[in-house]
């Protein structure tokens, strides 16, 4: 019996009657679920979203949940990418919740329309398990006559993650939620995850449900699936593309993981929870082409892992998450696991410079932890560099390139400013105390800098043949990087760290640059060229004049 064909099997076990299924119809997978539940004798709702850019909005949660709400739906179904699981999961969270409050009529009134507030008495029935209001009583389907029409009550909205300077309205208890059954058919860390992202209008950033729980900030251990039914033959047809970005959003979560959890209580359980999921990563990422079963597998073990972090009530900061919810909130056109893709290595490398400096000792040396179990041992920094590099050169052969592409009128430096200022404003940065470098605006412009491209900077240094690629700092227009540590600069110095760029057709310089080659006199020289005509080569900064009298 094929998966998706015991998803009836599973829900009338559960004893559920009535399912909202959230999915899109291409394909046969959703009619192959309604088929399986039909069969079951469960009666099914089919709920077709509308996502903008695959990731949902708090209005459109709200639609979900208002029509849902005043029929007898005692469980949801979600099926598709990690959009769709999103959206199923926020409407499990709150369809309780509006019919709860339906005879509360305060919360349902339009905000600037009278004097009270919306989600206060929301918030008391949450929180403080008041169920205080007008003493109406509620009828044997939980309501109390019909709904107010939506949008009246944007309940959504008023669960988002808050910040110190404007905090949240309410937080959710993941206990309150209506069943939840998941089938993604991508390898998609959303289906195991107890994390919930929507897009609201305002900020531009994803912004997660707040959810009540053992954290200083207030997440809890989430709102997971009741059961999750996953189909390595769906993922079969996702592409070696589609694969490469999921493991490389899956890789970011174990390394978040690693660090959130680097010197607290939990950290030796977390990371041998990890170990399985690391190592189908790896495998996944080396062959993207032929990994439809351990790409699922890695994803829904990186969903164990995030919504293991998140309890954490000690745990840190998620980096690359938070980071690539504000890049998806700027850009909204680029998906999640690709924003992580492109994320992932600069801030790995942003890591390793924690390294040399003597900082955040607990969270580096859980990534190298994590970094040795796929690629085996090396000294710490040096895990951390070759963990970036397997994930550039593994992503790039299946065609994922380093960074995002722009609009030719764009400037990556610009963009990687507004991208570092929105970050550091983001709600999702206070959501856990974040380790210090990402505070500095220097470090933080830097990883975007990296992740939105254009023409990588490439720093030469006084050591002839010794040019490296740099991966931190800040190009200035003067063309002079700055901002390596422990250099000394000063403008009478003949050598420093420059900006060179390649001004011919990046797809044809392999072949119309050779490559240069030493000299046989090597003191006082340039580097001799191959294709050069003159006899012997030229002073350092001395011309040689050939005069014809």
């Amino acid at each position: 019996m094929k998966p998706l064909s015991r998803v009836g099997a599973v829900a009338a076990a559960r004893g559920w009657r009535h399912c909202l299924i959230l999915a899109k119809t291409e394909g046969n997978e959703a009619a192959s679920v309604i088929d399986s539940l039909q069969k079951a004798g469960i009666q099914t709702n089919l709920w077709e979203p509308s996502l903008s850019y695959r990731c949902p909005t708090p209005s459109l949660v709200d639609s979900v949940t208002y029509d849902a709400a005043s029929t007898d739906i005692d469980a949801v179904v979600g099926l598709g990418h990690g959009g769709v699981l999103d959206l199923a999961k926020a409407a499990a969270a709150i369809i309780p919740l509006v019919r709860a409050s339906a005879q509360y009529s305060p919360i349902f009134t339009r905000p600037g329309s009278g004097s009270a507030k919306p989600g206060r008495e929301l918030t008391e029935l949450l929180v403080n398990g008041n169920m205080r209001g007008k003493g109406n009583a509620v009828g044997a389907n939980g309501l109390n006559g019909a709904l107010p029409k939506w949008p009246n009550a944007p309940v959504a909205e008023s669960f988002l993650l808050g910040s110190d300077a404007k905090p949240r309205a309410s937080t959710l208890l993941a206990g309150s939620s209506l069943p939840l059954l998941l089938v993604p058919t991508t390898a998609a860390v959303a289906a195991t995850s107890g994390r919930c992202l929507l897009r609201p209008e305002g900020p531009e950033a994803l912004v997660p449900l707040a959810i009540a729980g053992p954290g200083p900030y207030g997440v809890g251990v989430g709102l997971q699936a009741t059961e999750v039914v996953a189909d390595a033959t769906v993922t079969q047809g996702q592409s070696a593309r589609g694969t490469a970005a999921a493991m490389a959003h899956a890789i970011s979560v174990f390394v978040d993981s690693a660090a959130a959890s680097g010197g607290t209580v939990k950290q030796q359980q977390l990371m041998d929870d990890m170990m399985t999921g690391a190592g189908s990563s790896f495998s996944a990422l080396r062959h993207p082409e032929h990994a439809a079963v351990d790409s699922m597998e890695a994803a829904l073990a990186a969903g164990v892992a995030a919504s293991d972090a998140d309890a954490n009530a000690r745990g840190g900061l998620s980096v690359v998450h938070t980071l690539a919810s504000v890049l998806v909130g700027m850009r909204p056109e680029v998906p999640f696991p690709l924003a992580c893709r492109v994320l992932l290595p600069p801030v790995l490398r942003a890591w390793a410079e924690e390294v040399t400096e003597g900082n955040e000792v607990a969270a580096v040396s859980a990534i190298a932890l994590l970094s040795e179990a796929m690629l085996g041992p090396a000294p710490t920094e040096q895990s951390l560099q070759r963990l970036a590099d397997f994930v550039d050169n593994s992503c790039g052969n299946a065609g994922l390139p380093p960074e995002l592409e722009l609009d030719p009128a764009e400037s990556p430096e610009s963009v990687a400013v507004l991208l570092a200022a929105n970050a550091a404003q983001a709600p999702v940065m206070s959501q856990r105390p974040a380790p210090a470098w990402v505070n500095e605006p220097q470090r933080l412009e830097a990883v975007f800098r990296a992740a939105v491209g254009g023409n990588r900077p490439h720093v030469l240094t006084t050591c002839p043949g010794r040019g490296r690629e740099a991966t931190t700092g800040t190009i200035r227009a003067d063309g002079l990087d700055k901002t390596h540590r422990k250099h000394v600069y000063n403008s009478a110095h003949n050598f420093g760290h420059h900006d060179v760029r390649n001004n011919m057709n990046p797809f044809i310089a392999q072949y119309r640059i050779p490559k240069w080659e030493t000299t046989s006199t090597m003191y006082g020289e340039h580097y001799r060229h191959p294709e050069q005509t003159y006899t012997r080569p030229m002073k350092n900064r001395m011309p040689v004049f050939h005069i014809n009298l």
